[in-house]
């Protein structure tokens, strides 16, 4: 894993779910590195590109409001400072994985998407349900 995938990586966890804690965002990093691992229609070439993969991961939309934070968001500010730590800490192996494998997940206020069913869930951290064996 290069730099430029822990920051896509970091630069996500925080679009995605600064809001639900650490280890939330934790959670959302392993997504993109248990997709991009799987092989599956839903990864990309890199870490990065699964990250960045149209459609994926909504804070990469430009009409999403985390849109500019994430793409302004500067390595100074402590948010993105310890979202890279983290980035860092799970490339090395030492953030184990607390998704259970899983390469989706959605937030629980909203309704459940098509591709849960046959999924099987994993884990709830924060307000976002995590999946694996999604088609």
């Amino acid at each position: 894993m290069n730099n430029f995938d822990q920051e896509i990586m970091a630069r996500t966890a925080i679009g995605e779910a600064r809001g639900d804690g650490n280890i939330a965002m934790q959670a959302v990093m392993w997504t993109g590195l248990n997709r991009f691992n799987s092989k599956r229609r839903y990864a990309g070439q890199s870490i990065a590109g699964t990250f960045l993969r149209a459609s994926q991961y909504s804070c990469w939309l430009q009409h999403d409001p985390n849109y500019a934070l994430i793409t302004n968001i500067t390595p100074d500010i402590g948010l993105l400072h310890n979202a890279l730590q983290w980035a860092n800490a799970i490339a090395a192996g030492r953030i184990p994985d607390p998704t259970l494998g899983a390469t989706h997940y959605y937030a629980d206020s909203i309704v459940a998407p098509d591709w849960v069913a046959g999924a099987e869930f994993t884990a709830k951290i924060g307000r976002q349900l995590f999946y694996k064996g999604v088609a």
